[in-house]
């Protein structure tokens, strides 16, 4: 287990230990505030926990810069899972328990964020922007859980919409039947309406092992476009396989597909491939976010951008507005109050509301072409 840990320095540590002074909040003292999160930051998806750790270190960084929020500096330890269900279980407990943290942020996946749900409901820790789009993160509303980017659904609808637009009616589908059953039917319910339905439906493994099958079998329905749920390395795979015999099918991928990781794996095989995103262009320097953004990233000496460390930036921001809000006496019960009272909160070209009965603050989902120089463009 690997730990990583911004802007916290051993003087700090050895106040929060000894200072009778502290705050009865956990995780909160008269300088500082403690956050906590669990991602990948080694292994295959190592990249993808990178760039949420940097996007919420320049995020701190730039708050911290300018005073902190109320006298305090906020801190956040960032532990490594390696996407390791079992190994993220133990991390949260550690967060939690033995951190003991004020919150939790930006945990990564949807197994590991729904242990997240659970842990953070058990014992009242709020959990900010959990990395996944499911809908049972979402429904029902759980009172310390707010989250921020579009669900896989809104993606979803996106896809559709734009499909019915251009006229595109020979639609197949690919998916993890494990992960995206309930956004399979979001599908088939939208499809419905104009009315169409899928000319393919395939399940595919998570591991990839039964791309051959599936690839042959999507094939047989000569689709014009296709549409997948599916995430990692599976998708590159499934996408150069069904490029192999034939060429000029339209995919469509999810937002957890935008990453240049992803990119420089497809190669060429991605050129022409659309990609749904929740936050907005981050080399989009006209919109403030994004600029804001921008400029905190190149403070902390990231000069690279990306979809994911934007969104964890965006995540942040929205943790430290409702510490805002919270006012001096920070407690967890007012931190949930505060958030809740963020109908809406604009935050320069993006926008996040909640209330007592809704916890998925953002429904912006964009959708962008990788071009043929291995690059993102609207």
């Amino acid at each position: 287990m690997k730990r990583s840990t911004f802007l916290r320095a051993a003087p700090l540590i050895v106040s929060m230990l000894s200072d009778p002074a502290r705050a009865a909040e956990t995780g909160v003292t008269d300088s500082s505030v403690l956050l906590g999160q669990t991602v990948a930051m080694s292994g295959p998806l190592g990249e993808f926990g990178r760039d949420i750790a940097s996007g919420a270190k320049a995020c701190l960084e730039r708050i911290n810069a300018a005073g902190g929020i109320h006298g305090r500096k906020l801190s956040l330890v960032t532990l490594d899972d390696q996407y390791k269900t079992d190994v993220a279980v133990q991390n949260i407990t550690r967060l939690i328990q033995g951190e003991k943290v004020f919150s939790l942020l930006s945990v990564m996946g949807t197994a590991i964020s729904l242990e997240a749900v659970r842990q953070a409901e058990a014992v009242g820790v709020p959990l900010f922007a959990p990395w996944t789009g499911v809908q049972v993160v979402r429904q029902p509303p759980r009172r310390h859980v707010f989250n921020v980017r579009a669900s896989y659904k809104d993606e979803i609808l996106k896809i559709v919409a734009h499909l019915k637009t251009i006229g595109t009616r020979k639609v197949a589908v690919v998916f993890f039947e494990s992960s995206f059953s309930n956004e399979l039917q979001s599908i088939l319910d939208e499809m419905a309406h104009w009315p169409a339905k899928p000319v393919s439906i395939s399940t595919i493994r998570p591991d990839g092992q039964d791309v051959d099958r599936v690839v042959n079998a999507t094939a047989k329905a000569q689709p014009e476009a296709i549409i997948l749920l599916t995430a990692g390395k599976t998708t590159v795979d499934f996408i150069k396989a069904y490029n192999a015999p034939s060429k000029g099918t339209q995919y469509y991928a999810l937002s957890i597909m935008g990453t240049n990781a992803s990119v420089q794996a497809l190669g060429q095989d991605g050129v022409g491939v659309i990609v749904s995103s929740v936050v907005p262009f981050p080399w989009a320097s006209g919109v403030p976010i994004v600029k804001e953004y921008q400029d905190a990233m190149q403070k902390i000496g990231v000069g690279e951008f990306s979809f994911t460390s934007l969104e964890s930036y965006i995540n942040t921001r929205v943790l430290v507005e409702a510490i805002r809000r919270a006012g001096k006496d920070l407690t967890r019960a007012k931190l949930v109050a505060a958030a809740e009272s963020m109908r809406p909160l604009q935050l320069g070209g993006f926008e996040v509301g909640y209330g007592t009965a809704n916890r998925s603050g953002s429904r912006y989902v964009d959708l962008n072409i990788i071009s043929s120089g291995g690059r993102f463009m609207k």
